[in-house]
């Protein structure tokens, strides 16, 4: 080893501002991970019907489910009604519930009940 960069054949440096800008680090956000589909778990990480789990890495809330056939799902962590998360952390769930107004999800990602639904309009 010569110590040299036999493929750029020259040493190119990077201002060290790159690495902290706000604004480069949302663009990158934008093009590497908001674009592009991403790995958000093994399939050990739900054994089986009814697991779940949560994360919020990528900016976007989502729930990763597996339903009572075993089936694989990943929706919005967030209610319909007020934006609320309706699960945290990981377990086992069939049914995901908003803590303000109880509107209730299936572990596919469908609502299944808005509790008093004449209050909410159509």
């Amino acid at each position: 080893d010569e110590g040299k960069n036999i493929d750029a054949g020259v040493q190119y440096r990077m201002p060290t501002t790159q690495y902290v800008c706000p604004d480069v680090a949302a663009q990158e956000q934008e093009h590497f991970f908001r674009n592009h589909p991403q790995l958000i778990g093994l399939s050990g990480d739900l054994p089986e019907p009814g697991s779940y789990l949560t994360m919020d890495d990528f900016g976007i809330p989502i729930v990763a489910t597996r339903d009572k056939d075993g089936q694989f799902h990943a929706f919005l962590n967030a209610c319909r009604h007020r934006s609320v998360r309706v699960a945290e952390g990981r377990g086992k769930k069939n049914v995901f519930m908003c803590p303000f107004h109880s509107w209730s999800y299936a572990n596919t990602g469908d609502l299944i009940n808005i509790p008093d639904e004449e209050h909410f309009g159509s």
